[in-house]
């Protein structure tokens, strides 16, 4: 059956596969006629289509019925013959049949707006269709070439499982493996107990640190430590401050250096001999540190727990003519940043090749929907709220509170609204301390 049916000529004893191969062939000589027809009699057995032209006098008629011998349907019976004009309206065409001639269009163009949509069936077709009709295909084209959301949240635990067989998880054996070679390197287990290991709550990392340095200093990353901390104190400002407690030592490096290079003016270096030397502050007394330049190494531990090198370290280097910039570690190069992300993530299958996995299903979260038509212009700020020559609007200023006097809301949502007043209540007189004065003429 061809794609577009305006020229089609219809006839007798045609077979189709199934009974939506011939509706389907009507909704497109519907689509490319701009003729109104209407689905008479529809059940398991028999199709029978009328056009409604012409207040229903037109003569179009179609009959198609299903063939229990060859297991198809044919058409048997067609009046291919319209007396009627062409109508913009066809009503025929169903938001699921449209959204499957859309997929394609959708697949190339997952942004197209409902009045694009709209348009390119004008253009093409000559027919007209509503909005919602046009938002609705488009929703369901969508849904068909990328899926719903539920869907994909139910599949999580089946596609965690995917790629953990394909990228095997981090155990036991091969953090064992790892720590042999970085206790080794870092020069047996005496200097690497004194060291400590930061790391996220790895257990296969946990275990074999127990296994192989009993009593070595752990701690944990500070992004594991927040997802815990929020839990009970939760709050932008609380999480800032966590943060920034957590970056304070830590400024960016060529700042750092260039800070610490300023800084030499006020030391002076003796040397020693080699690469040692004794580095002394101009004012303060008794202040000295002693540099090994060959170590890497500063009395001050400065250079060795950072990795940069210390104000005192830099006062040496200047003294020999040395760029202080190569002796930086090597974890600050771009070479060293590159081959953290040197590994494999190695490809997965597809969905339907998953293992299915007996853990409850995941659901997406619940979409809030704000009240109202959403705004599409951005929020001006008061001053661009022009009333007239001389006066702004008030719309744009923030609320102060008449019981707090803070900004940001007004007494009826106030917080301390209802909470008990703070105020020492005024004692009223009771009636014992009342004293009432009587008119002497008055009896008492």
């Amino acid at each position: 059956m061809p794609k577009s049916l305006g020229e089609y000529k219809w006839e007798v004893g045609t077979y189709f596969t199934n009974k939506k191969e011939f509706t389907d062939a009507i909704r497109t000589y519907v689509l490319s006629n701009g003729r109104n027809l209407k689905l008479i009699k529809n059940d398991k057995k028999r199709v029978t289509v009328k056009c409604l032209g012409a207040n229903g006098k037109c003569n179009w008629y179609a009959y198609c019925a299903y063939m229990c011998l060859d297991k198809s349907w044919q058409l048997r019976k067609v009046i291919d013959d319209h007396t009627c004009s062409r109508d913009f309206n066809v009503k025929l065409i169903t938001t699921k049949w449209l959204s499957e001639k859309m997929e394609k269009t959708i697949r190339e163009n997952p942004n197209m707006k409902v009045m694009d949509i709209r348009e390119k069936l004008s253009r093409k077709w000559n027919v007209s269709i509503s909005k919602n009709m046009a938002f609705r295909a488009r929703t369901m084209a969508k849904y068909s070439v990328e899926g719903s959301f539920k869907e994909q949240f139910r599949r999580l635990h089946d596609y965690g499982h995917e790629v953990l067989q394909r990228n095997p998880a981090h155990h036991k054996d091969s953090w064992t493996w790892f720590l042999e070679l970085l206790i080794e390197d870092l020069g047996g287990v005496d200097v690497a107990s004194s060291c400590t290991f930061i790391s996220d709550q790895q257990k296969g990392l946990l275990h074999a640190l127990q296994d192989l340095l009993h009593n070595v200093e752990q701690r944990y990353c500070v992004r594991h430590l927040y997802s815990n901390f929020r839990k009970q104190y939760p709050g932008k400002d609380l999480k800032q401050l966590m943060w920034s407690a957590t970056t304070a030592t830590y400024p960016q490096v060529l700042n750092r250096f260039q800070k610490k290079s300023w800084l030499t003016r006020y030391w002076l270096p003796r040397w020693s001999s080699d690469q040692l030397f004794e580095v002394i502050h101009i004012s303060q007394f008794g202040e000295q540190f002693v540099v090994n330049l060959d170590n890497k190494d500063c009395s001050c531990r400065g250079w060795l727990i950072s990795g940069i090198p210390c104000t005192h370290a830099i006062t040496a280097m200047k003294f020999l003519n040395l760029n202080a910039e190569e002796h930086i570690a090597h974890w600050f190069t771009k070479s060293a940043y590159e081959e953290t992300y040197n590994s494999i993530i190695y490809p997965i299958n597809g969905q339907h090749v998953w293992e299915i996995t007996p853990y409850p299903d995941i659901l997406p979260p619940k979409k809030r929907e704000m009240p109202g038509r959403p705004k599409k212009k951005r929020r001006l700020q008061p001053w661009e709220l022009k009333k007239n020559d001389s006066e702004l609007r008030k719309s744009g200023r923030k609320k102060t509170c008449d019981v707090c006097k803070e900004l940001g809301h007004d007494k009826k949502t106030c917080p301390q609204r209802h909470m008990p007043s703070s105020h020492v209540l005024v004692d009223q007189p009771t009636q014992e301390s009342t004293v009432t004065h009587v008119p002497a003429d008055q009896p008492t």
